[in-house]
């Protein structure tokens, strides 16, 4: 997935290039956009602009320093406040699980069976109702930010809200899924008869480890948004859209025959932000199944069937529910582009990390290659797992109701690579050798694999550039056109000018042969076409 993000990065450009040739945007530039109107009517201020000569409203450099401290204060405070709801679904976690286990009788009951999968499913739900709300409010936040600080052009207006907010939806979307991936069960690190901070129990993963976990995580975070973002989009508007509909027919359905422009004007006005939502939408995903598609392989499936549905939706959206949508210029997809190209440097590292510290897959390879006496799996559970003695757990947390064969056993054994209780205080129940066999591994695989994915890209890239051929000759051409025909209008110019003055009759091509000596003249290429014997 992480070298299909890569790719996808790279054909996009070549994409964009060719759709922003088809509509003759490829030479746009930003600064010679219109100043919004938001800025004339709250900045004071003006200037003259040195491109078209003419007075604008500008900010003072020191009022853009203030509103970008306000901006990143702003956001930072709300990132802590994501983190802050991140570790409270995290205690809810924990709380739940220890509740699951105390109220279950026996080990075979429901509860003690799927108490991981229980709590995983309901503190994903938990953490999605949660980064709904913070979406919502963060959104609103934003905007009032990117308002203050005035931007000049609605591309730097877009731009300035796109990173605000992408920042703030990367930590809320993702900071779950990263915990779950990299943090739980080793930060802190914990065995038997340990306790975590603020002394609550430490959030463990389950036996298989916590790659099902993520799973579940990131399977109800995907489907979860875009189903709300459809009840949002769709249902509401296409259920007040009818409602107003309902009310005019009912007062004038006696009167006359409504005609198409009076239905038409019933409908909602297009948002004007909607497509920078559609755009976030689609980078959020594209970050889901890119940067933890090792954990959820049918990621890509779901978001093609999403995303097949979205474009009928979106068809639908716009031909039925909305208005008419006043048309944009626009060079390319603006700081979008930016984000998806770190979106994807970002996944390649993710991956790695996920495949090597969240499976199980470089343990197995170490044991298979280094410590299997027959070099083959059997045996690795049991070389897996550490030991800890019974008599060792704290009194404050000793277990009161050791159950049923408990109080006869003096060695239990869990998982991790810790040395046993046979070694002395000093090294009794720390990391072994096993574990720093495991994680240079680990190191070396995510090393590895990063820079085999990034070098195999870098020449992809250099093999694919972001014009193609036929379009490198069309830009060629069109500049050459260019050219000739302003060397052209400039001698007319000239030649008009000249004229005027000494009343004289100078012809144009004369004028630019003189002007411009490298050029021919069109005359003179004409007179020797047309006499083939001169050459």
């Amino acid at each position: 997935m992480a070298f299909w993000a890569m790719l996808f990065f790279e054909l996009w450009q070549r994409r964009q290039s060719v759709v922003a040739w088809n509509f003759d945007t490829l030479d746009a530039l930003d600064q010679y956009e219109p100043v919004r109107p938001e800025l004339a009517r709250r900045v004071m201020d003006q200037r003259i602009n040195t491109v078209t000569n003419t007075l604008e409203p500008y900010v003072p450099r020191w009022k853009k320093w203030m509103h970008g401290l306000l901006s990143l204060s702003v956001v930072s405070f709300m990132m802590f406040v994501v983190l802050a709801a991140v570790f409270g679904t995290v205690v809810y976690r924990m709380l739940v699980v220890v509740a699951l286990y105390a109220t279950s009788t026996t080990r075979q009951s429901f509860a003690s069976q799927y108490a991981t999968y229980i709590t995983a499913i309901t503190s994903a739900f938990l953490n999605l109702i949660v980064i709904l709300i913070l979406e919502k409010i963060y959104y609103r936040v934003a905007k009032w930010l990117t308002n203050m600080e005035c931007p000049r052009s609605q591309t730097e207006y877009e731009k300035s809200l796109t990173w605000k907010y992408y920042i703030f939806e990367f930590v809320n979307c993702y900071s779950s899924l990263v915990y779950v991936a990299f943090f739980k069960g080793r930060i802190p690190p914990g065995y038997p008869g340990v306790k975590g901070w603020f002394n609550i129990p430490i959030d463990q993963c389950d036996q298989a480890g916590c790659i099902i976990e993520l799973c579940i995580q990131l399977a109800v975070i995907l489907l979860g948004k875009q189903i709300y973002s459809i009840i949002r989009e769709a249902v509401f508007p296409l259920l007040s859209n009818w409602w107003s509909s309902q009310d005019l027919i009912k007062f004038f359905t006696h009167v006359r025959h409504f005609y198409r422009w009076e239905k038409d004007l019933q409908l909602r006005p297009f948002p004007p932000l909607s497509m920078f939502k559609e755009y976030s939408r689609m980078v959020l995903q594209f970050g889901f199944i890119t940067t933890f598609g090792a954990a959820f392989p049918l990621a890509p499936l779901f978001a093609l069937l999403c995303n097949l549905f979205e474009i009928r939706f979106d068809a639908y959206k716009i031909l039925v529910i909305y208005r008419r949508p006043i048309s944009q210029i626009a060079k390319n997809i603006g700081a979008w582009f930016e984000i998806l190209q770190h979106l994807a440097q970002f996944a390649v590292v993710s991956n790695a990390f996920v495949i090597a510290f969240t499976s199980e897959f470089v343990p197995k390879m170490v044991y298979l290659l280094a410590f299997s006496p027959t070099r083959t799996m059997k045996g690795y559970t049991a070389w897996s797992l550490s030991a800890y003695k019974v008599s060792d757990f704290p009194e404050d947390i000793k277990p009161s109701n050791f159950g049923e064969g408990f109080n006869s056993t003096t060695i239990c054994y869990y998982r991790g690579t810790r040395n046993g209780p046979e070694y002395s205080d000093e090294l009794k129940y720390t990391y072994s050798m096993i574990f720093w066999h495991i994680l240079a591994a680990r190191l070396a695989m995510v090393l590895v694999v990063e820079h085999f994915i990034l070098i195999t890209t870098r020449i992809i890239a250099y093999m694919i550039p972001d014009l193609p051929s036929y379009l490198q000759a069309r830009v060629l051409r069109q500049n050459f056109l260019a050219k000739e025909a302003f060397y052209e209008s400039e001698s007319k110019r000239i030649s008009l000018v000249e004229t005027q003055s000494d009343g004289t009759q100078i012809t144009p091509s004369a004028t630019a042969a003189s002007l411009y000596p490298s050029i021919p003249s069109t005359s003179a290429a004409v007179s020797v076409a047309a006499d083939p014997e001169s050459m």
